[in-house]
């Protein structure tokens, strides 16, 4: 059995910060800023060109706009992408890791 990302209460919260973000909007975002990471990764340019660092900046404006910049929303949202990669590997799936390169890029960010 896969255990859930997040508690029901979670789930009810999540969503509605989902709604006040821009909802199927803010979805359309997401999607197509995943699109470009994951081109990104297959390009082999790396996490710390200029494109990457722009892709991380969208990323890191997206979870701004999501979280308020709540950083216990934030944990909870790369925490439930852990167990997400883990259970894909467990179960035969090979998808890419988006969020572990864009962490790589956030982190050149910073320096």
């Amino acid at each position: 059995m896969i255990e859930p990302y997040y508690t029901r209460e979670q789930a009810e919260a999540l969503h509605k910060l989902r709604e006040a973000a821009g909802g199927e909007g803010f979805d359309r975002a997401w999607t197509k800023l995943i699109a470009d990471v994951r081109a990104d990764m297959d390009s082999g340019g790396g996490p710390s060109t200029d494109r990457a660092k722009a892709l991380g900046q969208r990323w890191r404006a997206l979870v701004e706009q999501f979280t308020g910049g709540d950083v216990e929303i934030e944990r909870l949202l790369y925490q439930a992408a852990d167990k997400y990669r883990v259970n894909c590997e467990q179960s035969g799936f090979q998808a890419p890791n988006v969020v572990g390169y864009i962490r790589t890029v956030l982190k050149t960010l910073d320096v």
